[in-house]
């Protein structure tokens, strides 16, 4: 089962210059949160490292050491998790299969990413929508891929036209033309995009975690 838990980091102060929260964390996430310069990035890595916490010690690994797999990918005790963070929210996925879960804030679409990068059968399925809907389905397009991106461990490193989104009667990866053993499951918040991509198929409700 893969659990997926979101928090708010609105009422975070900023650790630069309150350091309550900030000392609950490790040192070297101390030291990755102070390294932003933009308050915002502060706040969301901040709260990407409360978040981790208590997803671990909601999995009963609240003191556990963070190993990394053979692809860079975090993973404590055979606890497989994965974070993303965009405007007020971040985002930890957890569960006993390996993971990756994207969430952004639906501003400004790039539909000229999506033209110069997308594959064609995904532009085409853009092209179907206009205004608002386009707008949503890029968001939820580009949370999926990366999602997909992020499970694999191989990030940016593989080309977004290395592989296809397909909407076919379920939610699947297309690659090399053969269809990949990855599931998906996708939460609806009002002007975010959020999706999960694991190898295990059974997914729990979206968990909201307090700080």
């Amino acid at each position: 089962m893969i659990h997926t838990y979101i928090a708010n980091i609105k009422n975070l102060p900023d650790p630069k210059t309150d350091s309550g929260y900030l000392l609950l964390l490790d040192e070297e996430r101390q030291k990755r949160v102070l390294r932003f310069l933009r308050e915002e990035s502060r706040k969301q890595s901040l709260g990407a490292g409360i978040l981790l916490q208590k997803a671990l010690k909601k999995h009963g690994m609240e003191n556990s050491k963070i190993t990394f797999s053979k692809n860079g990918k975090p993973k404590t005790d055979g606890i497989f998790f994965n974070l993303s963070h965009s405007g007020e929210f971040v985002v930890c996925s957890i569960g006993d299969k390996d993971v990756g879960c994207d969430i952004e804030k639906a501003e400004k679409e790039r539909f000229s990413v999506a033209q110069r990068f997308f594959t064609k059968n995904e532009n085409e399925y853009l092209d179907s929508f206009e205004g608002e809907e386009k707008k949503r389905e890029f968001f939820r397009l580009w949370t999926l891929k990366e999602s997909y991106m992020k499970l694999t461990g191989e990030g940016f490193s593989l080309k977004l036209s290395d592989f296809e989104i397909s909407f076919d009667n379920g939610i699947f990866v297309m690659r090399e033309n053969e269809k990949c053993n990855v599931h998906f499951k996708e939460f609806l918040l009002g002007g975010y995009a959020l999706s999960v991509c694991s190898y295990d198929d059974k997914f729990s409700s979206l968990e909201l975690i307090d700080f």
